[in-house]
């Protein structure tokens, strides 16, 4: 079993993924660009901590699909606590780096529908 670990990695297996389906890419990257908008102005995010969750990415070739998924171990922050999930995480500060993750995603779509071009 190999393991994706650096940025290259996740780039290879994205293009595997797309595997010369630029259109579906680009579905797709409209529509992570979308849920981080959604994302970073939602109240509900801004006051919650979101440990676990994951980005559910589906094609079928033609059409391309993104979903926020798992939200099992989201909790509520303290009141008067907000968090923007793009900070590094360290003690006491509820940084769960959704966003950050979110968007290196973005980036490597990019990177991706910029060697097919």
């Amino acid at each position: 079993m190999k393991l994706v670990k650096t940025r290259s990695d996740v780039k290879t297996v994205m293009e595997l993924f797309f595997s010369g389906h630029e259109i579906v890419c680009g579905q797709l990257l409209k529509r992570l660009k979308y849920i981080r908008n959604k994302f970073e102005h939602s109240p509900f995010f801004q006051r919650h901590e979101v440990i676990g969750s994951s980005i559910l990415l589906v094609h079928d070739g033609q059409k391309a699909g993104a979903w926020i998924i798992d939200f099992a171990k989201t909790k509520p922050l303290s009141e008067g606590v907000m968090i923007d999930h793009v900070k590094s995480w360290s003690v006491g500060n509820h940084e769960d780096g959704y966003l950050f993750g979110l968007d290196n995603l973005i980036s490597i779509l990019e990177d991706c529908l910029k060697t097919e071009s």
